[in-house]
């Protein structure tokens, strides 16, 4: 691997027949690249903290995308409610974009990442091409919506769709393409996952010239594509890349491309890559036993505990922390009434969401 300071990176060997005298910005560029979405890019991170609403963010592959769309290929962060109570969003020791989503239901909140519309108004003018998608993430909390999109493509309160990545993996829209599945890739899983598909086909039909399509990124919110303050108890997660190119303007596979991500993703997160090791807030996910008193022994599950040093029980500290596992922390319950008392767990400069509970 040969650097250039910060904004050029050549791999060594790397094939630049797709764009000609262009260097690539990352390995997996080429002349059908249409969005990489990548806060911990190496070279084009976001700036750090979490994005202002409104922000345009660096697609990381703007120069190969401009030539295809001919207009900006920024997404835009937008943020709304995520409150502490609601949920909260915050980036990872690695530079991931972590959003915490609040397990109840009716606590308003979300945070999105909007995709840019030029790209929206190719995928209509271009409805037979193949594209593929790959999602790089690691959930947090599962939540209980029974349509819990992570990523989506479409036409707003519409079944015209063209990708869709729920809790449990990455769909083609009317089962087009094809589907790649992380090992962990299950309802009930939690942690980092690659997510691949190729799609060449839209649900129901493609939606006409005129018919607005959105893609976003999305924590909280509620429904296919409300990116509002109503509702919440969708998944909670880190997302570290999002990508997606043409291959019927690239020249290449599904396979070809899914080969080199996922040689990327596994790289990323071995031992030495970008990613190993990352540091995320405390997510608490359950709790036991249901109604605690004073001086019983309370377990807490979830994940990211590593390192935790304290828990607050309706705002009074727990006594005998104990870190049993990154997904498990025992406590003593302070002193206190009865009641609504809520739960957050601090590890160094991180806390996590206030996490309901009702103690005895």
């Amino acid at each position: 691997m040969v650097s250039f300071g910060r904004a050029i990176t050549v791999p060594s060997g790397a094939d630049y027949s797709g764009l000609g005298t262009q260097l690539k910005s990352d390995e997996l560029e080429t002349r059908g690249s249409l969005l990489l979405v990548e806060p911990g890019h190496p070279v084009f991170p976001w700036a750090a903290g979490v994005p202002v609403s409104g922000s345009a963010m660096p697609n990381a592959v703007d120069t190969s995308a401009r030539a295809i769309l001919g207009s900006s290929t920024a997404p835009v962060f937008t943020f709304q409610g995520l409150n502490g109570v609601s949920g909260k969003v915050e980036r990872t020791s690695k530079g991931a974009l972590h959003g915490i989503v609040s397990p109840i239901a009716t606590t308003p909140g979300s945070a999105t990442i909007e995709l840019p519309p030029a790209l929206m108004a190719y995928l209509i003018a271009n409805p037979t091409h193949s594209y593929y998608y790959s999602l790089w993430d690691r959930q947090t909390r599962l939540g209980a919506d029974p349509q819990p999109q992570r990523v989506i493509v479409g036409q707003a309160d519409s079944i015209k769709q063209h990708m869709s990545a729920y809790k449990s993996g990455m769909r083609p829209s009317a089962g087009w393409g094809t589907r790649i599945n992380a090992a962990n890739e299950t309802a009930s899983a939690l942690g980092t996952g690659r997510h691949a598909i190729s799609v060449n086909g839209w649900y129901s039909s493609a939606p006409a010239a005129n018919d607005p399509i959105e893609g976003r990124v999305k924590w909280g919110g509620i429904g296919y594509f409300n990116s509002g303050t109503a509702g919440s108890n969708l998944p909670s997660f880190a997302l570290y890349r999002l990508y997606i190119e043409d291959l019927t303007v690239s020249g290449r596979t599904h396979a070809q491309v899914s080969a080199l991500d996922d040689a990327m993703f596994t790289n990323a997160f071995a031992l030495g890559g970008r990613y190993a090791n990352d540091v995320i807030a405390p997510v608490p996910s359950s709790v036991s036993p249901a109604a605690a008193t004073s001086g019983a022994t309370m377990t807490i599950t979830g994940t990211g505990f590593t390192g935790v040093t304290a828990v607050n029980i309706g705002g009074l500290p727990a006594t005998n922390v104990t870190v049993v596992s990154d997904t498990q922390v025992t406590c003593t319950v302070p002193s206190g009434s009865a009641g609504i008392a809520s739960i957050v767990m601090q590890a160094g400069s991180r806390s996590s969401d206030s996490f309901p509970y009702t103690r005895g």
